[in-house]
């Protein structure tokens, strides 16, 4: 067995498939996680330029995936997607993929504040 192999089997999948309740309805979703370089470079544009993007769209858009990996919305349309369900796929699904505990855990960073992430936030 080759090294990478034997990380490979150690890291555990890629692909994680966890089920995702929304509105009373359960469907299964698959997230990729990304790995520390990609995931530092998402998390540095979560103040940043916004014309391309909130960062929640831009992480639904980087980690919830096909079965297969392919990408499952665009950035585009991760956009479109409700506010409510947003917050679901990243703070409860995304963020733990991603190994980051979300508000009320003890960990790397808070849940996704919408209005932060809108530059609603008073400045101090």
């Amino acid at each position: 067995m080759s090294f990478r192999t034997d990380i490979a089997d150690f890291l555990g999948p890629e692909i994680i498939a966890r089920d995702v309740e929304y509105k009373g309805k359960t469907r299964t979703f698959h997230f990729k996680d990304i790995g520390g370089d990609d995931a530092e470079k998402l998390f540095a544009t979560r103040l940043g330029d916004k014309s391309k993007g909130g960062f929640r769209s831009r992480v639904i858009a980087k980690v919830v995936c096909l079965d297969d990996g392919r990408p499952a919305f665009t950035l585009e349309e991760a956009a479109s997607l409700p506010n409510e369900f947003q917050n679901v796929l990243v703070n409860h699904h995304c963020f733990p993929v991603l190994g980051i505990k979300t508000e009320g855990e003890k960990g790397d960073a808070p849940a996704v504040d919408p209005e932060e992430e809108a530059g609603n936030v008073p400045s101090a």
